[in-house]
């Protein structure tokens, strides 16, 4: 990979990366909410997840569901149910009657909101269409290689993304702005999942 092809694929990817989606928006909440030591066992289930699907992509994956829209719309479906359950755990974490608890994701979190997130699977055919080689001979290296890039720049991504969220948080430290804020997060994500199917 040469470094145009590598400054092409991260034009590609940045603002998709950076600009709100289920996935930054809930780990700016669980940043806000927990810290970002507390988001990196959801992040390692993200971005573990993020490898192996686009492996499976870069290698035809796309082009099954291509034929088979369904599965895709199932997908969105799941994961707008998926991440309106997590926007909820925000929301009602903020009406308890018991003290504040930071709302905590998971492994399992990290891993189910990459699995059902439509949105990561077309930016990630649409990478592959667009800066895979066609020659066989370069074609699994490519692969393996913006499979790398496409998951490290995820990583960072949310990284902004939690340090952020926990930013918030720590200027905004009362318990009543901490409640706001997890509503505030909670709405978003709910909201979020309603666009992904519109």
């Amino acid at each position: 990979m040469t470094f145009i092809q590598f400054f092409a694929i991260i034009s590609f990817l940045f603002p998709l990366a950076y600009s709100p989606g289920p996935g930054n928006i809930s780990f700016a909440a669980a940043g806000a909410s927990g810290g970002f030591m507390s988001t990196l066992p959801a992040s390692f289930g993200y971005h573990i997840a993020t490898f192996f699907v686009a492996i499976l992509i870069g290698f035809g994956l796309s082009e099954i569901v291509a034929k088979h829209p369904q599965i895709l719309n199932l997908i969105s479906i799941s994961g707008s149910l998926y991440i309106i359950y997590l926007g909820c755990r925000f929301i009602f974490a903020s009406f308890s009657k018991l003290e504040l608890q930071a709302v905590k994701i998971s492994f399992f979190d990290g891993v189910m909101i990459l699995m059902l997130n439509p949105k990561g699977y077309l930016i990630m055919a649409l990478l592959f269409s667009q800066f895979t080689p066609d020659d066989s001979q370069n074609r699994v290296e490519f692969i393996i290689l913006i499979t790398i890039v496409f998951t490290l720049n995820n990583f960072i991504a949310f990284c902004v993304w939690t340090l952020g969220g926990n930013l918030i948080a720590k200027l905004l430290h009362s318990k009543q702005s901490q409640k706001i804020m997890n509503v505030i997060f909670g709405t978003m994500l709910i909201l979020v999942a309603i666009m992904l199917n519109f």
